[in-house]
């Protein structure tokens, strides 16, 4: 983060400064919003969240450096004028706000473009895919890991610094409204709607209403900017449609402006295809499913005016984003590590390609629960049960209550299936029946913990060859 004037920064949070220590001290130069490391002379704003309420940290983080703090008025008028500590507090009505609101008005002290990616599957996998291909061309700076919610995407924002050309960010939400909000702050040039689907049901209630979510970054772009959507997915062309701004769709059909043609995929998973009849490009990551994440990335880099060379050299060389079907081998056995994240569209995404997916040994994929998903958890399983007792495995191994609804589902087709309560149990179980040769799929909801299983393989099977 450059230096912001501390004038500027209290107009911008609409704050309100509890003393003058804030005006003697000119700059505000880093912020943070954790107490336990927040370092000599930052920033700390007092965030609350669904856990915790970090106002009671406020002692911890004056311990540990802070120059000032951004806390709610309300806090202020009940504790904080009571306090010991020489200290000057900003107060604002709500801190998650003034964060937002700062780092709306940094990106504003900068010429760059910016890039906002949402979606239902893939935003990391393409942010990341973006950024290595204009990279190729500027100077990029990212989202941090997938720091794409109300507190990450200020945090990544803040990053931002007079060097940089382009921000590529993420912009993902669990409820409504949140989207709308990111694209205020983000405030990007190129709004990109990777997909829709059956996301965050348990605050959404209906994929319809996860599309309008979607469609709250095009209400939200600024006068003159670009949407860019997947021209393959229903819900986007219904965007597109109603929307009145200038869009480019990107995709397989033949009304798309930036479109994949001779796909193909090897026996091992990678896909490649033509981009707009320009340059053949050929994937380091796995999976169909990832083509659509290249389109997106291959058309910002067109219309930020990269070559189509260049464009292929970035694609080519991003090789996959941790737990993300990272493919990892060990003692001959090959891991399939989608371990970060699930929900039905990556479920079925991972299914088809291990089935694609050609081995001398055995195929086997550890399935756990998918969260979030409403009152359709139940059946969301079984339709993953079902999917995998028509694909091409030799063993299924589900973790979990609602991962025993995919085995329920599974059970009676020609293949093995196992359930377990813990993960401990998946272990022991993997490691008695792979053998080289053989392809693991580990896939769940971040919660699950599942790359837990994959680092427990890799040990073993580390032990082995050793």
């Amino acid at each position: 983060m450059e230096a912001v004037r501390t004038e500027d920064f209290i107009r911008a949070v609409k704050g309100t400064a509890t003393n003058s220590k804030a005006i003697e001290r000119q700059t505000v130069k880093s912020i943070s919003i954790d107490s336990r490391t927040v370092r000599e002379g930052e920033v700390f704003f007092a965030l609350r969240g669904e856990r915790f309420d970090a106002h009671d940290f406020i002692p911890e983080a004056i311990s540990n450096g802070a120059s000032m703090v951004v806390a709610k008025r309300e806090w202020w008028d009940q504790k904080g004028s009571t306090s010991i500590y020489d200290l000057c507090v900003i107060t604002v009505e709500d801190t998650l706000k003034a964060l937002g609101d700062f780092a709306k008005y940094y990106r504003s002290l900068f010429d760059l473009k910016v890039v906002g990616i949402t979606g239902a599957n893939g935003k990391t996998t393409a942010k990341d895919m973006t950024a290595s291909v204009l990279s190729e061309k500027f100077r990029v700076k990212k989202s941090i890991g997938n720091y794409n919610n109300l507190f990450g995407l200020p945090l990544s924002i803040l990053q931002i610094n007079g060097s940089d050309q382009v921000g590529i960010f993420e912009m993902g939400m669990s409820r409504p409204g949140e989207v709308a909000r990111l694209t205020q702050i983000g405030h990007p040039d190129i709004g990109v709607i990777l997909n829709v689907g059956p996301v965050h049901l348990e605050f959404m209630q209906s994929v319809e209403k996860v599309a309008e979510a979607k469609f709250e970054m095009l209400q939200n772009l600024p006068e003159g900017a670009l949407a860019l959507l997947n021209g393959d997915d229903p819900y986007c062309l219904d965007m597109v449609a109603r929307w009145k701004g200038k869009a480019m769709t990107f995709g397989s059909a033949a009304s798309c402006d930036f479109r994949a043609l001779e796909v193909h995929s090897n026996s091992s998973g990678y896909p490649s295809f033509t981009f707009n009849n320009l340059v053949e490009l050929k994937l380091s990551v796995l999976g169909n499913h990832n083509i659509h994440n290249a389109l997106a990335a291959s058309a910002v880099g067109t219309l930020l005016g990269l070559t189509p060379q260049e464009i292929k050299r970035g694609v080519e060389r991003f090789a996959g984003t941790p737990m993300r079907m990272q493919k990892v081998s060990v003692g001959g056995l090959t891991i399939l590590n989608d371990s970060y994240n699930a929900n039905p569209t990556s479920m079925k995404n991972a299914l088809e390609l291990l089935s694609q997916m050609k081995n001398k040994g055995k195929k086997v994929a550890v399935l756990g629960d998918m969260l979030e998903l409403g009152e359709e958890t139940r059946v969301y399983h079984q339709e993953i049960g079902y999917l995998a007792a028509k694909a091409d495995l030799d063993i299924l191994v589900t973790v979990g209550e609602l991962g025993g609804e995919i085995a329920a589902s599974a059970a009676g087709a020609e293949l093995r299936v196992e359930s377990f309560s813990r993960k401990e149990e998946v272990v022991d179980f993997l490691c008695a029946e792979l053998s080289p040769g053989d392809i693991l799929l580990v896939k769940a909801s971040r919660a699950i913990g599942l790359e837990e299983v994959v680092q427990g393989v890799e040990s073993q099977f580390e032990k082995k060859r050793d």
